[in-house]
């Protein structure tokens, strides 16, 4: 009872776990099991450690080992307190779970150790335990890494076969790099973090030989075996103290390119700005930063990467930041100054960007996805007026950003403030709206000027500010995709038949499919909206309906005369025919109720039938032919 009066106390906690522990009553069990998962980080490690003393404890510790809602302190101490139990079923234990995937390095350390100091009678069996097996890491870097020795090596002695020299290497190296592996297995984890150190050594090596010895590709070379040495040495020398996994390794890679890019990139436009002199100065200042950037990336990649848990939206915010970065670089009106780079450098720092705010906030798929259009419909709409009314590629570029900037924020703002989420119904109709517009956009410019792309302008702005229209009502616009699909369908008959119309009447298709079409869709708007009601069912129908009296309207007046004029006619006619046919046909099932089983599976061939293409020769006009007959056997 005084073990628990201890325990009960925040200050006293811990004397009550070693007293519980003392106690070696099972009775104690529950009571530490409690405190493990309830009580403070303290307590909890206490009381992992006293319950190595009850066999009945192993069960708990075993579980706590792979519990990812643990901390990582609880599940090494629970690694630690199994091995001191000395007990066969803690060490059965501890060996299955380090079969487990995705273990933590620093947990994996501990349970070996624990087996190692513990259970040395076991160690044999942990030759092969590993929870991801690393053999393809290992062996793209003996590959990568021999084949470039070999290739070096080949230069400086013989020039001419430095290729042989390369395909011998990345040939040998991959062999024996997986011979090796197989025998000494390694845990993914680290051999992920070997071979990315390995490679990107070598590239930093290459950066720098090139840029402080320019146009020695010697130096190059030389350069770039020494970083291949160092790189693998440091991963060799640091892999069993890095607590990161595969995705941390190729995530820190991802930061070291993105520097280098940063850096190089920025060096290149100091010089192509006229900076430095870096031809009087025999270097190339653009190499150095890349190979500077390369290595200081990575580094504090390894660093940080192991305490960043990325998701999809993370990498979908990370995507999003480098086409800014991308955006801001390519568009910055510089006043006359060299571009060069900017656009590599606005993308590698905006995917570094993206990585920082990974870490510190978690936008959801709206923000994400309305920020992403906002910025495409904010770039189009302001980039598109600037071009269309001053056609300077400067002010457009600067638009464009501006807007682009302006649209992202707004819509990442109207999806926070929306509480519906955005759904296959928002989209659709934004996406309707946008088409549509554009066509219309387009006719106009064909009669005006006679050329739909005469204006780029127009064509950018009126499509992309009709869509962020709706997109900003999407909070009081929720239209059924079926409903908007059949007022489009019937816009689109519409446009047909009215271009037909115009071409017998003023010979003029385009004016009459404009005027059509826009008719059509607000017809079919106003019969599928709330206030008539009309079923999308009997619309789809109807333009069916239409369709095929259009198409045998045209092959009928053909029987009779082959003039246009009279085919187009004769489609008109057919399609009107067809168009109230199909609407009677969809409305008659509709009042029987019989739509309910419209929606059925795709028909299928009875199980006896049996079809088979036959090759066979076909006698033409001209001679034989080969041609082909499908054959149907037991319908």
């Amino acid at each position: 009872m005084f073990a628990l009066l201890l325990l009960l106390s925040e200050d006293t906690a811990v004397k009550g776990t070693e007293a519980l522990g003392a106690l070696e009553d099972p009775r104690a069990i529950p009571p530490l099991v409690h405190a493990v998962e309830t009580r403070s980080p303290a307590v909890a490690l206490a009381a992992v450690d006293a319950l190595a003393v009850y066999p009945g404890g192993i069960t708990h510790l075993s579980r706590w080992l792979l519990d990812r809602d643990r901390s990582i302190e609880v599940r090494v101490r629970c690694a630690e307190a199994l091995g001191r139990t000395g007990r066969v079923e803690a060490a059965d234990a501890l060996i299955d779970s380090l079969r487990r995937r995705g273990l933590p390095p620093v947990l994996r350390e501990a349970m070996l150790a624990a087996i190692r100091t513990h259970h040395p009678d076991r160690v044999d069996e942990l030759v092969t335990q590993i929870s991801r097996d690393g053999t393809p890491w290992i062996t793209v870097s003996g590959t990568v890494s021999l084949g470039y020795a070999m290739a070096v090596a080949g230069r400086f002695s013989q020039p001419e076969i430095a290729g042989i020299g390369a395909l011998a290497g990345t040939i040998a190296g991959g062999t024996v790099s997986y011979l090796a592996a197989q025998a000494f297995p390694t845990e993914a984890e680290d051999a992920a973090f070997i071979t990315v150190n390995g490679i990107l050594g070598t590239g930093a090596g290459v950066a720098l030989g090139a840029g402080v010895l320019r146009g020695n590709p010697d130096a190059a070379g030389w350069a770039g075996l020494g970083g291949e040495v160092g790189g693998l040495a440091l991963g060799l020398a640091f892999h069993r103290i890095h607590q990161g996994s595969v995705n941390d390794s190729l995530e820190a890679a991802l930061m070291g390119v993105a520097t280098a890019a940063v850096f190089g990139g920025a060096l290149d436009i100091g010089v192509k700005n006229g900076l430095s002199d870096p031809e009087g100065q025999g270097t190339n200042p653009p190499f150095v930063g890349a190979g500077i950037g390369l290595i200081a990336g990575t580094t504090f990649g390894h660093l940080i990467a192991p305490g960043l848990r990325f998701e999809g939206n993370d990498w979908a915010l990370v995507t999003l930041a480098t086409a800014t970065g991308a955006a801001i670089g390519t568009f910055a009106p510089l006043a006359g100054n060299e571009r060069g780079a900017l656009p590599a450098v606005g993308a590698a720092a905006g995917t570094l960007a993206g990585i920082a705010l990974a870490g510190t906030v978690d936008p959801d798929w709206d923000a994400l996805g309305s920020g992403a259009m906002g910025a495409l419909y904010g770039g189009l709409i302001v980039g598109g007026a600037a071009d269309w009314a001053f056609e300077d590629p400067q002010i457009t570029g600067g638009g464009a950003l501006a807007g682009g900037l302006v649209g992202m924020g707004l819509g990442s703002l109207l999806a926070d403030l929306d509480q519906d989420p955005i759904d296959d119904r928002d989209v659709v109709l934004m996406l309707y709206t946008t088409g549509w517009t554009a066509a219309i956009t387009a006719g106009v410019q064909e009669l005006r000027n006679g050329d739909p792309f005469a204006q780029l302008g127009p064509l950018l702005v009126l499509p992309a500010a009709s869509g962020a229209i709706v997109s900003g009502l999407s909070p009081v616009l929720d239209v059924p995709v079926t409903h908007s699909s059949a007022a489009v369908s019937l816009g689109l008959m519409a446009g047909y038949v009215g271009g037909s119309a115009g071409e017998l009447l003023v010979d003029d298709p385009v004016a009459g499919a404009i005027v059509g079409g826009n008719a059509g869709l607000l017809l079919g708007s106003v019969l599928v909206s709330p206030f008539i009601g009309v079923p999308p069912t009997t619309v789809a129908l109807a333009d069916a309906g239409g369709i095929l009296g259009g198409a045998s309207g045209i092959v009928i007046a053909r029987g009779f005369d082959d003039e246009p004029d009279a085919l187009l006619l004769g489609g008109v006619v057919g399609a009107g025919v067809g168009f109230a046919g199909g609407a009677l046909v969809g409305h008659a099932l509709r009042r029987s109720g019989a739509t309910r089983n419209i929606a059925l599976s795709m028909p299928r061939l009875p199980d006896t039938a049996r079809v088979a293409v036959v090759p066979g020769v076909v006698q033409g006009a001209e001679g034989p032919a080969w041609g082909a007959t499908i054959q149907v056997f037991g319908w």
